[in-house]
């Protein structure tokens, strides 16, 4: 093979592999500005460690392995607390003290239970749906109870699609 086919091969090889590593995550990438540095702590200060629990329902039955998760606008690629709930739907999410959350948070759940008034995504082969809850930290209340029943909650919903 010529010097010019191997340099040719190399360069191909090498794009194809930045095309792949640039379309792995298209469809999940979350939107936002950066957050700016200041909003993280520094050493030595405290924030407020929220704690959330409750149970996540569809149509009253539990819903087994959701995975609910706190998030802030205010850092739009960071996931603060993740959790699987049991088969009773219950769930426990905390804040942690390391982020000034200045008063944004809010409780986002991926699931197919069906919305009451939102149809699915059409022409979709695996269509979800994205509940997106705002919490209310700004009265001061560390420990909230909040029951969720996804068949409900239409104003906080959107239809997705991930194929």
């Amino acid at each position: 093979m010529s010097l010019i086919g191997k340099i040719t091969l190399i360069a191909v090889v090498i794009l194809a592999i930045q095309y792949a590593e640039a379309s792995v995550h298209h469809r999940h990438r979350k939107s936002g500005d950066r957050y700016d540095d200041r909003i993280i702590l520094r050493s030595g200060e405290n924030a407020p460690n929220y704690h959330l629990h409750g149970h996540i329902t569809c149509n009253g039955n539990g819903v087994h392995y959701a995975r609910p998760y706190l998030h802030s606008p205010l850092f739009p690629k960071l996931i603060i607390n993740l959790y699987a709930t049991g088969a009773d739907g219950e769930y426990r999410l905390s804040t942690g003290t390391i982020y000034d959350l200045r008063g944004s948070l809010e409780l986002m759940v991926r699931h197919t239970c069906r919305i009451e008034g939102l149809p699915p995504s059409s022409n979709c082969a695996v269509p979800y749906y994205t509940t997106n809850i705002p919490i209310d930290i700004s009265s001061g209340k560390i420990m909230m109870e909040k029951d969720i029943e996804l068949f409900e909650m239409k104003q906080y919903s959107t239809a997705d699609c991930l194929y």
